[in-house]
């Protein structure tokens, strides 16, 4: 996917995880964690998570455009994906079959749906995003052309 460093990070100021190390038994909880307050941080709209072997690759959606965040080193002894699905209520031993889920985050409370699918390589999640909060949006603050906005508000 990305180059062969261990941990690789790109313009997220919020997400620290170098000062971690996979040895640790909270590694898992510490780096969902911070993944998903960083993403929130950001305004994200979704998190996408994969496993490849021992790596785990993180991205998340930051208004329409899917960003590369982090690769890092999976848990000695608790894995990532199993810690988010944990917290989802998800059958953690189950990486075979689909799953859905759902949990609330952060403060204001964000809740988050999470699908997981088995691949070839490991486990993929998707975590969406979405404010209890969230504004609804004017035909007018879309940024559609003028034509396209008139033809909304009549159909």
């Amino acid at each position: 996917m990305w180059g062969s460093s261990l941990i690789k990070v790109t313009s997220v100021q919020q997400l620290n995880l170098t000062d971690l190390s996979a040895a640790r038994d909270d590694y898992a909880s510490v780096v969902v964690d911070r993944v998903l307050q960083a993403a929130i941080t950001c305004g994200a709209s979704d998190i996408h998570i994969s496993q490849r072997r021992q790596t785990v690759y993180v991205r998340w959606r930051v208004q329409g455009q899917l960003v590369d965040v982090a690769e890092v080193p999976d848990g000695s002894s608790t894995s990532i994906m199993g810690r988010l699905k944990a917290l989802a209520k998800l059958i953690t031993y189950r990486s075979d079959v689909p799953q859905e889920g759902r949990l609330v985050v952060g403060n204001p409370p964000i809740e988050a749906r999470i699908g997981t699918l088995p691949t070839l390589h490991g486990e993929r999640a998707v975590v969406r995003l979405a404010s209890r909060l969230a504004r609804q949006w004017l035909p007018e603050e879309l940024g559609l052309p003028a034509e396209a906005c008139r033809r909304l508000l009549a159909a």
